[in-house]
């Protein structure tokens, strides 16, 4: 019942919105001509304060206090609770307690608030000089000189990087046959080239693993018995260049809870998944 409200909220991540979506948002502020260069990270100190969740109710315009009370005690069970069932429900209540907290130009997100200004602040980092780490993807405004074309570059972070690598570790060295290994090794990279899809300008960071795949001892051993494993770092190059979304922009869609018919159950299931928050 709180999530059509929720998603009016001016400052609020929505419920469909996706990494698209927000790097777009951060896109079309951090330019020559919007020049919201200075960003902020803040994590989101989701502390049992029922007094700020009542506020931010009244501030989105809830009004009825036989609602509030039953929101109340479902928020003081769950909010704080560990793993999934507290992932459901910050996704639920993260909106009406970051409503106060709206001043500036902020977007919450993933447990977090990004804060972007024109101007410097406590905290804040500038974009045209610094590489900042914003979940799986590092960004920085490039092209800022004079008579330059300014762009926005995303990469993903090592952490991400290392995972990917790690995976594959772990599939070259399992006691598995080797058309097995094959089998896997694709779906991690068909995965992983999905996953990162918005990293627009991370050739550098695909080079790199290509180069880690092509020097990799065990795969080369294996190589030995199935040339298909020596294909393996062309396939990731490949899927990376055929999936990554260059320089499209994501826009946020209309409040699909006027059209809910318009949405399949399969993809609402998929919004409300406490796998997914955001």
């Amino acid at each position: 019942m709180l999530s059509p409200i929720a998603q009016k909220q001016k400052y609020g991540s929505k419920i469909d919105m996706s990494d698209g979506m927000f790097l777009t948002w951060i896109r079309r502020n951090v330019n020559k001509k919007v020049c919201r260069y200075h960003i902020g990270i803040e994590d989101l100190k989701r502390e049992l304060d029922t007094a700020s969740l009542v506020k931010g109710f009244e501030q989105a315009g809830i009004k009825s206090p036989e609602f509030t009370e039953r929101a109340l005690q479902s928020f003081k069970i769950h909010y704080t609770a560990p793993y999934l069932r507290g992932d459901l429900a910050h996704r639920i209540f993260d909106p009406f307690m970051f409503i106060a907290k709206g001043e500036g130009y902020r977007m919450l997100r993933g447990g977090k608030i990004y804060r972007l200004e024109k101007n410097t602040f406590t905290g804040s980092r500038d974009l045209r000089h610094d590489l900042v780490n914003i979940g799986k993807y590092n960004i920085q405004l490039r092209g800022v000189k004079k008579g330059e074309g300014s762009y926005i570059h995303i990469e993903t972070s090592e952490p991400v990087r290392e995972e990917f690598r790690e995976s594959i570790r772990k599939i070259l060295k399992e006691k598995s046959s080797p058309d097995i290994k094959l089998q896997r090794s694709r779906s991690v990279i068909s995965d992983f080239t999905q996953n990162i899809r918005y990293a627009k300008s991370d050739i550098e960071g695909i080079y790199s693993l290509k180069r880690w795949l092509l020097n990799n001892s065990s795969l080369k051993r294996l190589a030995y018995t199935n040339k298909s494993f020596m294909d393996l770092p062309d396939e990731l190059f490949n899927q990376y260049m055929k999936k990554h979304t260059g320089n499209r922009m994501f826009f946020e869609k209309r409040n699909f809870f006027w059209s809910p018919q318009e949405v399949a159950e399969k993809q609402f299931r998929t919004y409300y998944s406490p796998y997914m928050e955001r």
